[in-house]
């Protein structure tokens, strides 16, 4: 039987990115090429309205 020695990984290694799902969402849209979107804002989209702005798309 082996025994395999792993050094513990450094704090910079354990960072993750956090992005919220609005975000994630009209980044999609922004690669697809969209640019300009069109819809009833209200409810439980004004977060996606919300990222429209940061992202660029009108």
């Amino acid at each position: 039987m082996s025994t395999v020695s792993v050094s513990p990984a450094s704090s910079t290694e354990n960072r993750v990115q956090t992005i919220r799902g609005a975000d994630l969402f009209v980044r999609c849209l922004r690669e697809l090429g969209v640019d300009t979107v069109f819809g009833y804002p209200g409810g439980a989209i004004m977060p996606i309205y919300d990222a429209l702005p940061r992202s660029g798309i009108t």
